[in-house]
């Protein structure tokens, strides 16, 4: 009685400390076994953590009408004042308060338990044999996916992307999660065979060319390159890579002159691009009709209406030419 004398006017911050403290008008010594302080759940009861819904039934509740989860709602434990009848307390000496001598309640609010989600197989593509296809115009490849594939030299890239000027077939290329870049142009004097040993230059008595000695290329520029000659490919996403606004800009300036691209995607990449490559994107959407998907998310309220504006157009204009 003398506690909740003492602490009625006080805060639920007070009051936690003047459980932890003792009260200050009784210097009594707690006789030896009593409990000097509250255990925690009954610490979550002053502080109302019993009647706590968590995100779950939250959402249940409002699309049933009821609460159907009751689980950490009520509790023996948390109501009343005291310990339920039967139950024993423990620290009741004079000048101490008597405490339910229950360790956990059952009506404690618990967190969601969720199932682990496993991470994903590691992408089976074979770069060496994806390639040979890409460069013999395979009529059954239509799409180069070489998602999250990390150790992938920036030379292959590139002879991948040359490989791709003349390709007729291919329909989608997907570079996301490579670490690709637009690193220093140097040159690069590796022949495709010490990177790949398994591919052989044509013999001497063969009438075949040889394949071309690698020169290293920034890896945006080789995109670029790619889709100002290529006219088969529909889809191009490059997120999740490491390209700076330079990069950006290169394969924004030669999506121009690309009439079958179809979807883009640019999005998340180590650095933001900028105000002036925003722009750029909002004007290509604008000049090429062609594009009806667009993957990045705008920072600038003035690049974004103007690219949401250009879609709304490219998609009327595509509906209107699926009619005739």
């Amino acid at each position: 009685m003398h506690f909740y004398k003492d602490c009625k006017s006080k805060s639920k911050h007070g009051v936690l400390a003047h459980i932890r403290r003792g009260s200050p008008s009784h210097t009594h010594t707690p006789p030896s076994g009593s409990l000097g302080i509250i255990p925690k759940p009954h610490l979550n009861a002053i502080l109302g953590m019993y009647t706590l819904m968590s995100n779950k039934q939250y959402y249940d509740a409002i699309c049933s009408g009821e609460i159907c989860n009751t689980e950490g709602i009520s509790s023996e434990c948390a109501g009343g004042g005291g310990a339920p009848q039967g139950r024993e307390l423990r620290g009741g000496g004079r000048g101490h308060v008597g405490v339910p001598s229950c360790p956990r309640p059952s009506g404690v609010v618990q967190p969601d338990k969720y199932k682990p989600v496993p991470d994903e197989p590691p992408n089976p593509t074979n770069i060496e044999e994806m390639l040979q296809r890409v460069r013999s115009n395979d009529k059954d490849l239509e799409e180069v996916n070489l998602n999250n594939i990390q150790d992938i030299p920036i030379p292959v890239l590139s002879e991948l992307c040359e490989a791709m000027k003349a390709n007729t077939y291919v329909r989608s290329f997907s570079l996301v999660a490579t670490k690709s870049g637009d690193p220093i142009a140097q040159p690069l004097e590796t022949p495709l065979e010490e990177l790949f040993p398994s591919h052989s230059r044509a013999s001497p008595q063969s009438s075949e060319k040889p394949p071309p000695t690698l020169t290293r290329v920034p890896t945006t520029q080789a995109v670029a390159n790619m889709l100002r000659e290529n006219r088969s490919l529909q889809t191009l996403n490059i997120e999740s890579n490491f390209i700076s606004s330079t990069g950006l800009m290169a394969v924004l300036k030669a999506v121009r002159e690309n009439a079958t691209l179809t979807e883009l995607r640019v999005d998340n990449q180590r650095q933001w691009p900028g105000d002036a490559v925003e722009m750029e994107m909002a004007t290509v959407l604008e000049q090429c009709p062609s594009i009806v998907r667009f993957g990045y998310h705008f920072t600038q309220q003035g690049p974004r209406a103007r690219a949401a504006q250009a879609m709304t157009r490219n998609n009327e204009l595509r509906r209107q030419q699926k009619k005739r």
